[in-house]
């Protein structure tokens, strides 16, 4: 479903394609252009037309990231849309990752939406219902066709009459050949064809009949079925299509279902049924074995063994079933294969678990797949013996089959009460955990606030400090100005107006000072309420390094509120290339607070027990790669011994005085940033002479 819509709306570029430069010979000369705006023009470019990307993943989702950032950065909406359009292809085809890629459409699908860009929602909202219906979430596929149809009802010019068609006939494959309600798909399927015969697209139009042709024979409605049947197969250039072999199945199962007096009024007589039938199938299964696509293949070869079968032929009757055995067999394992994917877009808690599952399902069905070769081959043999003595020992088996059968019911009827037992069983159990659960997590989050609230008071007294300074000025440039307006109200008595107009300037410049004071206490206050405003839980793509250099400013001025001797030397060095991040920005600051705090008191404990010149020094570095942001707060104290190291993270745990720590601090930052953000705290015990505390976040969700 997936690649035929690509190949409709144009948005990628198939193998066949002329090749393109290697991607390494050219990414960095487009990586390196001074024009923001022509560089995201020619990565898309050279992206849409590069075939040689697969083999350099790595630079290729570099360069993405790169570029998206700089589109962002500029405003560019439109490229970004289509950048996060060639990102659900890349890793939906490529990588198979579809959490990945269903995250990248959605981006791509609520800008189109926010710029009321028509054509490309519709885009977006045709790949995010092969998303659904990839999970078997068929309502949810069914509402983003409908809602893109609704939406082509609003574009002008051929693009929408296109796009009509094409929404109709992925609606009518959806209800006829997902869902199996072959009622609801015949009108999409009809509406289809008449909007493709007015544009006069052959194409559409034969798949159109041939979808036709597939819901009147479920419906039994044979008469037309065959006339759907005869209309695709009219075109000159047919056997060439895509539906040819579909066509033909359709065809062969009318002359094989259709009653005798059904098939007078077609003109076909009853004597030449079977002819007409044999026909029909052979010529789905050559067109079938041409294309090599398999579902039309095992279709084919079951409708040819079954046929070959009710003619008598039981030698080709034999080998074509053995191989539509075969083929179903290795359909069907890769049914199960997409089926154990799909699990990866229900729960993101569950990868890992679901990861072991599939490795262990696949390797089961793998020799499921082995064992049935054999079993097939054997069974298909045992057949060909066993009929030779079917009717001799039909009645003993016959007595035997009740027997065994009346016993199976009695096993079947334990086994299901012992099951209900332990469904029940399981259950209780699940809610049981379910509460204890909830009660965990409520209780967490009583935790983090109270830890927030306890940090939030050793910052109140820096803040205030911080805040005098300002309101002082303030205070003092206020003052100045009563007495200066007070001067040039005297000066304007006196008639002075040239005296009056300096001191009004002089004036004017007092109030800018106030205002630019004022806003400076206006955002240290805001700074504060940052911090102590409640988590809302949900996470939003942030900017790491703008979020740190706030959070070092608050929390310095914070622990200098303690100690006003206090100072160290600051370094930071913040990756410019590292892409936004889905977090909690509340959440994270607080971690960051935490472990500057732990770092200053440190290098001030360190400090206050040295007496040769020692320095403290703290710094902040963030990095990327391998998928996730890192951020490295360092300082250069004592460290931690070795003999506790293993137990910094567990709760009410500290190596400060009684007093000066709860023991909650780290215990409480690993909870949110490896439960809550799946990323991982850690102490890096490669640095030496002192602490280095390393906090990993994933940039994907």
């Amino acid at each position: 479903m997936v690649a035929s819509l690509c190949l409709f709306w144009g948005s990628k570029v198939t193998a066949q394609q002329v090749q393109a430069p290697v991607a390494p010979a050219v990414l960095p000369g487009i990586m390196s252009m001074p024009d923001d705006t022509s560089m995201v023009r020619a990565f898309l470019t050279f992206s849409d037309t590069s075939s040689a990307l697969s083999s350099q993943e790595r630079l290729y989702v570099t360069s993405a990231m790169r570029v998206v950032a700089v589109a962002k950065r500029i405003g560019d909406q439109k490229g970004l849309i289509s950048l996060y359009d060639q990102l659900f292809h890349y890793y939906y085809f490529t990588k198979n990752d579809f959490n990945t890629a269903f995250d990248y459409i959605n981006y791509s699908l609520q800008i189109a939406r926010k710029l009321g860009a028509k054509i490309e929602t519709v885009h977006a909202l045709a790949h995010v219902a092969d998303c659904y219906i990839f999970i078997a979430d068929y309502a949810a596929a069914l509402e983003s066709y409908q809602e893109a149809l609704r939406i082509l009802k609003g574009v002008k010019g051929s693009y929408r009459l296109h796009g009509e068609v094409f929404m109709a006939l992925s609606i009518g494959r959806l209800y006829a050949v997902d869902m199996k309600h072959f009622g609801q798909a015949l009108p999409y399927d009809l509406e289809a064809i008449s909007l493709a015969a007015s544009i006069k697209d052959t194409t559409l139009l034969i798949r159109g009949y041939d979808q036709a042709a597939r819901d009147h024979y479920a419906l039994k409605d044979y008469h037309a079925a065959y006339r759907y049947c005869r209309m695709a197969l009219s075109f000159k250039g047919a056997e060439e299509a895509g539906f040819f072999s579909s066509v033909n199945n359709t065809l062969g199962a009318v002359y094989r279902d259709a009653p005798d007096s059904v098939l007078a009024t077609l003109g076909v007589a009853s004597a030449d049924r079977m002819r007409k039938t044999s026909m029909a199938f052979k010529l789905a299964l050559s067109s079938a074995r041409r294309s090599g696509y398999l579902p039309d293949i095992v279709e084919s070869l079951g409708n040819m063994s079954g046929l070959m079968a009710k003619t008598k032929d039981f030698g080709k009757a034999y080998y074509m079933h053995v191989e539509y055995l075969a083929l179903k067999d290795s359909l069907e394992n890769g049914s199960a294969k997409r089926t154990i994917l799909q699990k990866q877009l229900h729960s993101e808690f569950n990868r890992q678990a679901d990861s072991l599952k599939f490795r262990q399902q696949l390797a089961s069905a793998e020799l499921r797949a082995k064992k049935a070769q054999s079993y097939y081959f054997i069974g298909a043999l045992f057949i060909l013996l066993a009929s030779l003595l079917l009717v001799w020992r039909s009645y003993i088996k016959q007595r035997k089959s009740n027997t065994l059968l009346s016993r199976a019911n009695g096993l079947v009827s334990e086994a299901n009460a012992e099951l209900s037992r332990k469904q029940a069983e399981i259950t209780g159990q699940r809610d049981r955990l379910t509460k204890t659960l909830e009660d965990l997590n409520a209780a967490q989050q009583q935790l983090i606030q109270a830890e927030k609230m306890a940090s939030l008071g050793e910052l109140t007294a820096g803040i205030a400090h911080e805040i005098q300074n300002p309101l002082n000025f303030v205070n003092n440039f206020s003052d100045v100005s009563v007495e200066m307006i007070g001067e040039s109200l005297t000066e304007f008595e006196r008639g002075e107006f040239e005296e009056a107009k300096a001191i009004i300037k002089d004036l004017q410049k007092n109030i800018e000072k106030i205002n630019f004071h004022g806003k400076r206490a206006d955002g240290i206050v805001k700074s504060m309420l940052e911090h102590s405003r409640p988590s809302a839980g949900s996470r939003e793509l942030t900017d790491v390094n703008k979020l740190i250099s706030e959070m070092i400013e608050l929390a310095y001025q914070g622990f200098r509120a303690k100690d006003k001797m206090f100072s160290a030397e600051l370094g930071v060095d913040l990756d410019e290339g590292l892409p936004l991040v889905p977090l909690i920005s509340q959440d994270i600051g607080r971690v960051i607070v935490n472990l500057l705090y732990n770092a200053f008191y440190a290098v001030r404990k360190k400090k206050v027990a040295s007496s040769d010149g020692y320095d403290a020094r703290v710094s902040v570095n963030t990095s990327y790669h391998d998928g996730m942001a890192f951020i490295s707060v360092i300082d250069n104290g004592d460290g931690v011994p070795e003999v506790i190291r293993d137990k910094i993270m567990q709760p009410f745990f500290t190596t400060k005085p009684t007093g000066e720590g709860t023991g909650l601090g780290l215990s409480l930052s690993y909870d949110i940033v490896v439960r809550a953000h799946a990323g991982k705290l850690f102490l890096d015990h490669r640095h030496l002479g002192g602490t280095e505390m390393v906090m990993a976040l994933p940039v994907t969700r």
